[in-house]
This record gives structure tokens, C-alpha cells and sequence, in this order.
């Protein structure tokens, strides 16, 4: 099975701007022609769908093949590309990954988990670098209400709120304080009550460089009754951002 699909024109692709998949009776992809003429293909180990390698060969070049072996639960334990070891993950006694290791010694070196299972932190090393940590706070319902970065002495903190319906309301990151508005009534555009459907209607970055003041950029986005997004306006924009609206680059 063949399918085909024309976009707007690329400038400079060869190929009028046509994306070619195959794909077999099963429904999975065995071949991708992108505009570039880049022929991407997957093979699969039989019987059980896994993935074993993927060959992309960009137009006139030479094809590079990224492969994968699997244990006999099937847990990935290589990812090779060209035939060269890149990435060899271990496991911990719950078969969990536990580690990677991969080529020219950097490493995911641990993975700490809370008490219901979930990821907690996790610990990378780099040859001639610091080590890098990332831990993460999570409320009752799951969410990430932290997260914290530690490389060397430097430490970085982020914070996340939410409202009732569980969507991102606020999140405080380095140089950022953002907040994001859902509104059910009075918004732009036909659906004036976009928020209501979960649509983001607004967007406020307050945002401080090292240095200097602080600077206000919101943006409101704008829907029709198909909850799709129909214009953006941005206020104070950040400079040498492009300004986008209704679809189009100013």
C-alpha cells in the first residue's frame, strides 16, 4: 500500500514537494521519501513487530543503517548505527532501566523512583565534565509540580501549577515566569469561549535576562467552532521574534 501527499512547495526540493509512504498489510511503514528525496526504511523482527533497524539513504549519498537487539523479554540491549555500538542500556531486578552507556563514555548512569514506581531523578556523567542530576517533585495526581537540574555547583529550579481541570496554569523557569489562561468566555475570534474546550487563549512570559529589567510579552490566541487556532496576536515582543497572525509571517 502506497500513499502519497503533496504539500506546499519546499523550495528546492527535488521532487515537487511529495511525501511517499509504503506501508504492509499490517499498517506499518516499510518505506518514507520525504521532499529531499531521503528514502527512510524499517525493518521489523517477525512475528512480534519489533523494530531491528532503519536504513536512510539521502538522495545521491550513502545509506546509514541504525540497528537494534532486543533480550528475550524484549528490552532493548544495543543500538548500534553502522555497526557500531552507540548505546547499551541495563536493567534493574523489576527489569526497569536502570543505565545506559554510550559511546565515548558519557552515561545515564541511574534512575531513582518513588515509592510508586514512578521516575524521581536521574543521574548523567560526560568524560571531562560535571555530572548532571535531575530530580523532580510530583503532586498526588501525578504531575510534575518541580523540577530541578544540578551541574556542578550550579543548581536549577523550576516550578509548575495547575488548575482543577489538571492544565498548566503556571510554570516558573530560569529567566521565565509564564502563565497560561483557558478563558470561557470573552476570548477572540468566533468561539469566544475556546477555553472552555481546553484551547489556550493566553499566553504572559515575563521574562528577566541577567542583567536587566524584566519584560512583559503575552500572546492571545484566537479559535473558531472547530477548535481550530484562526489568529495570534503578540504584544511586546521578544526582539528578532517573527510576529504570526492568521497564519502568516509579518
Amino acid at each position: 500500500m502506497t500513499t502519497t501527499s503533496s504539500n506546499s512547495a519546499v523550495t528546492g526540493s527535488p521532487n515537487g514537494s511529495t511525501i511517499t509512504t509504503k506501508v504492509d498489510l499490517l499498517g506499518r511503514v516499510t518505506s518514507y521519501t520525504d521532499v529531499w528525496d531521503t528514502v527512510t526504511v524499517p525493518a521489523y523482527q517477525a512475528r512480534v513487530d519489533r523494530l531491528t533497524s532503519v536504513t536512510t539513504t539521502p538522495a545521491g549519498g550513502t545509506a546509514a543503517v541504525t540497528a537494534f537487539t532486543y533480550d528475550l523479554d524484549g528490552k532493548s540491549t544495543t543500538v548500534k548505527v553502522d555497526g557500531q555500538v552507540y548505546a547499551t542500556p541495563s536493567y534493574d531486578t523489576y527489569q526497569r532501566l536502570a543505565s545506559v552507556a554510550y559511546l565515548g563514555g558519557s552515561a545515564l548512569t541511574g534512575i531513582t523512583r518513588d515509592a510508586a514506581g514512578r521516575a524521581s531523578g536521574q543521574s548523567w556523567t560526560f568524560p571531562e565534565a560535571d555530572t548532571v542530576t535531575e530530580t523532580v517533585a510530583r503532586s498526588q495526581a501525578g504531575r510534575v509540580v518541580q523540577h530541578k537540574i544540578t551541574r556542578g555547583t550550579e543548581t536549577y529550579t523550576s516550578t509548575y501549577g495547575y488548575d482543577k481541570a489538571g492544565r498548566l496554569i503556571t510554570a516558573k523557569i530560569p529567566g521565565h515566569q509564564l502563565t497560561y489562561e483557558f478563558a470561557g468566555t470573552g476570548g477572540c475570534g468566533v468561539n469566544t469561549a475556546a477555553g472552555k474546550s481546553g484551547n489556550r487563549t493566553k499566553l504572559t512570559d515575563v521574562w528577566t535576562a541577567p542583567g536587566q529589567a524584566a519584560k512583559t510579552t503575552t500572546t492571545v490566541y484566537c479559535y473558531d467552532w472547530a477548535d481550530r487556532l484562526t489568529s495570534t496576536t503578540v504584544t511586546n515582543p521578544i526582539a528578532g521574534a517573527n510576529t504570526v497572525a492568521d497564519g502568516l509571517v509579518a
